[in-house]
């Protein structure tokens, strides 16, 4: 696995995929080959000297580094408004426990968190789409999916499945009611708010069943069995 560094990024593409949800595509000026789940800090500049730095999971897809975001505050709507040519500062690999290589993994993932698990190899991936248009992420990716709207639809879908195990890239809660209802077995994608990004502040926190874990050291992706509550 790669030590994180820093990296300059060269925006090539910034577009939208669908409403508030944008594909970035980049050049590094050093070569990393992120593993599924791992992330980048990018430091965004917002006029007058100003920057705030975000966390993105990103990808190597078509000789491109590729981040699916989705604009929810100031720096996400900055980003959307950078133009190619433009260059940011990145800080990565980060993240030391990404996704398992297990090729038998069924895929469960919804909305932009689709792109945790979009370099997975899997016999199965089933898709939420939360909102309209965010089939476009598949598209994006080259996947194909059977594509669920409601909850309901997904826990008949799993119904059948229960035995297999999974890797999750949804909303914790749906994970853990996935879990309560058909005992399914995995790992997880887990999201918090990421500050620092080397575990010194603990901001990134989660309890599980051998204590709090940081988000950003012990995973982001974490055994199923061992996650019971989200912050």
């Amino acid at each position: 696995m790669s030590y994180p560094r820093i990296v300059k990024a060269e925006i090539l593409k910034n577009f939208p995929l669908c409403k508030d949800i944008y594909a970035l595509e980049l050049s590094l000026s050093q070569e990393l080959k992120p593993l599924p789940g791992q992330f980048m800090f990018l430091k965004i500049f917002q006029g007058f000297g100003e920057s705030i730095c975000r966390p993105f999971v990103f990808n190597s897809f078509n000789e491109k580094t590729v981040i699916i975001y989705k604009i929810v505050g100031e720096g996400t709507l900055a980003l959307s408004k950078l133009k190619p040519g433009e260059i940011l500062s990145a800080i990565a690999p980060l993240g030391k426990r990404p996704f398992s290589s297990n090729q038998e993994n069924i895929l469960i993932a919804s909305g932009v968190k689709l792109a945790a698990i979009a370099g997975l190899q899997s016999p199965e991936l089933f898709f939420i789409e939360e909102n309209k248009g965010e089939r476009e992420i598949l598209q994006y990716f080259q996947l194909k999916a059977t594509i669920l709207k409601t909850k309901e639809e997904l826990f008949e879908a799993i119904k059948p499945k229960a035995g297999k195990r999974f890797s999750l890239s949804i909303q914790s809660e749906l994970a853990l009611e996935l879990k309560s209802n058909f005992n399914i077995a995995g790992e997880i994608f887990m999201q918090a708010r990421v500050a620092c990004g080397w575990g010194a502040c603990y901001g990134c926190a989660i309890e599980t069943k051998s204590g709090y874990k940081r988000l950003c050291i012990d995973g982001p992706v974490f055994n199923l069995e061992d996650v019971y509550r989200v912050n």
